[in-house]
């Protein structure tokens, strides 16, 4: 077993560094030879929901928000912090 486990250590970061160095190297050597730079799946590559999904009747908030509230009670809230006195000498 322990062979087994030196094994792994060894193998998972080998794994690990190759992914790394493939996809820089993927990055760094990518053309547009076949596809324009506007529709290019590698540049353009959709990970969330655009926002043209989304309805067109989103409610969007107009006019004044809500009115802060008074600091009294946050000043009220807080303790007077007294600093600890060092023992007499």
């Amino acid at each position: 077993m322990p062979c087994q486990t030196r094994f792994w250590r060894v193998v998972v970061p080998l794994v690990l560094i190759a992914a790394v160095l493939v996809m820089t190297v993927g990055a760094v050597c990518h053309t547009h030879t076949n596809c324009s730079p506007g529709t290019c799946p590698f540049c353009h590559l959709v990970i969330a929901p655009s926002m043209a999904a989304n309805p067109a009747d989103v409610m969007i908030p107009i006019g004044e928000g809500p009115q802060p509230q008074s600091l009294d009670l946050v000043i009220g809230a807080v303790h007077r912090q007294i600093p600890a006195r060092a023992p007499p000498a």
